[in-house]
């Protein structure tokens, strides 16, 4: 069975249907070994890699209500006073997001994403820069110049397992290189201690899945071959906040959520510029992808006639185009009928689960023979 990652979209209210994608790959006894989201897959992603299954999530999506959304009456009272008589605005959002995190940060018992049960990206922005913020449950390492001259570095040796255990590296330079652990890997190494360097001398090739090795102060690792196609200063990884901040930064649409402030990075929904996360997913190990794409497809969207869907739907038009070589690099791309609901909806969410389950469904054919073949 090769290894499987499943990437779930942004896409509103209607992100229920990742429940149901979840549900028919369970009752086909296929499991994904890598899961990343972006937006409201980045809470069906998130709860997953914690240890919820798709019928606890389901029962944890009902209790959602309007009533979740906590509404910064006080700032945008201030922020209308501002714009009146001082000429500028001064709300970030209308929605604090406070009884959100709080919430999840109950559901997953303060979990940070170091400690959820399996590989699990979730995407954010920086609206300062632009940059893509990966929070990731893979270790994060810096570049060390200490090579293996101190005894914890040694113990390195003794915590190799035969699985490769996977890592964002973060160069000198820094761009960061996805690294995995070498499995079997002998003492006979060449370490040049002021890039943290080493090249095999006598380890077969066959025991290798690329040609170079590099030795950190913590592990011995090999190069991943994939690259982004990005440029890698696009690119920010973090694994030392909570599971729930990561996902509060995660759906923090523009305009809506006032922006999740990480690290001096103010964070706004990833789907502005990671919406479909196949790459990513790619880079964390996954041999095979499937989509699950809940943003707008090039359907007509009927019943777009209030603020806040225009606002949505304008946000999902502009992601369409960022998304669609996503969607071209998937294996599979699942595409639930879910036109029929309109963002803020919450009354569908056993239909919308339906229909990620039949959307999966019909495809499980194609699925079974990309996983097992």
């Amino acid at each position: 069975m090769r290894s499987l990652g499943l990437v779930l979209s942004g896409g509103g209210v209607r992100g229920s249907a990742h429940i149901g994608v979840l549900q028919a790959l369970h009752e086909a006894n296929i499991k994904p070994t890598y899961i990343s989201g972006t937006s409201a897959g980045s809470i069906v992603a998130g709860l997953y890699a914690y240890g919820y299954s798709p019928q606890e999530m389901l029962i944890i999506a009902k209790r959602l209500s309007r009533r979740s959304y906590d509404l910064d009456y006080p700032g945008i009272i201030t922020s209308l006073i501002n714009f009146f008589f001082v000429g500028k605005p001064t709300i970030s959002g209308l929605v604090q997001g406070d009884y959100l995190e709080r919430y999840f940060t109950n559901l997953t018992k303060g979990c940070d994403l170091k400690s959820v049960k399996m590989p699990l990206a979730i995407t954010a922005v920086d609206i300062n820069n632009s940059k893509i913020v990966v929070f990731t449950s893979l270790p994060v390492t810096s570049h060390l110049s200490a090579g293996l001259s101190r005894r914890k570095d040694l113990s390195a040796f003794s915590r190799l397992k035969n699985a490769a255990e996977p890592f964002w590296w973060k160069e000198a330079s820094g761009r960061f290189r996805l690294k995995y652990t070498f499995p079997g890997a002998g003492p006979a190494f060449s370490v040049h201690s002021a890039a943290a360097l080493a090249t095999p001398s006598t380890a077969p090739q066959a025991t290798l899945s690329v040609p170079a090795a590099v030795v950190s102060s913590a592990v011995l690792t090999t190069a991943c071959t994939r690259e982004p196609s990005l440029k890698d200063d696009d690119y920010v990884f973090l694994n030392d906040v909570r599971l729930a901040e990561a996902i509060r930064a995660s759906i923090a649409i523009p305009g809506i959520f006032k922006p999740k402030m990480i690290q001096k990075m103010r964070l706004v929904d990833g789907g502005i510029r990671a919406n479909l996360p196949v790459e990513i997913t790619r880079m964390m190990g996954a041999q095979k992808v499937i989509a699950v794409n809940l943003s707008y497809n090039g359907r007509p969207v009927p019943g777009v006639d209030n603020i806040l869907e225009i606002s949505l739907q304008a946000i999902d038009l502009m992601v369409y185009q960022i998304t669609r070589p996503s969607i071209q690099s998937a294996d599979i791309i699942i595409t639930p009928e879910i036109e029929y609901v309109q963002q803020g909806d919450l009354s569908k969410i056993d239909r919308l689960v339906q229909s990620g389950y039949q959307a999966t469904m019909k495809l499980m054919p194609r699925i079974r023979q990309l996983v097992y073949n």
